[in-house]
């Protein structure tokens, strides 16, 4: 691992992180009950890491270097999905007394983010997947 690769992973995690902060404060109003902000990253970084990991693959339709991938994948939809903020926002609703609702959004990290995945994976057409 160079100094350079880390030094791209660093650069999209934080650019990854800074969309999640715009989206989040984009959608804090409409998160009082649930926190939709938290899920909109999770289902969005979910796809876009299925479609971008399959196109970019280096027998993929348009492969790119390792480190870009690398980039996009770990470093920018890593800073960008936010499963520990999901964690940490039931445990709220646990100390608040909302026992249901923490029990509703703590199954909903997985059936919330790996569909998104799948259709990131196959939407890609058999003419964009590869030669």
């Amino acid at each position: 691992m160079s100094l350079a690769t880390c030094l791209l992973i660093m650069l999209g995690g934080a650019a990854g992180t800074l969309a999640r902060y715009a989206l989040s404060l984009w959608k804090l109003p409409a998160s009082e009950t649930l926190p939709l902000g938290t899920m909109l990253v999770n289902v969005t970084g979910s796809f876009v890491m299925g479609f971008f990991g399959t196109l970019t693959l280096s027998e993929g339709r348009f492969p790119v270097s390792e480190d870009v991938r690398l980039f996009v994948m770990i470093g920018l939809c890593g800073g960008f999905t936010t499963f520990s903020s999901f964690s940490l926002q039931t445990l709220d609703f646990l100390r608040s007394g909302a026992v249901i609702r923490a029990g509703s959004i703590s199954s909903l990290p997985s059936r919330s983010a790996w569909p998104p995945s799948r259709p990131g994976i196959t939407s890609p057409p058999a003419s964009m997947a590869g030669p």
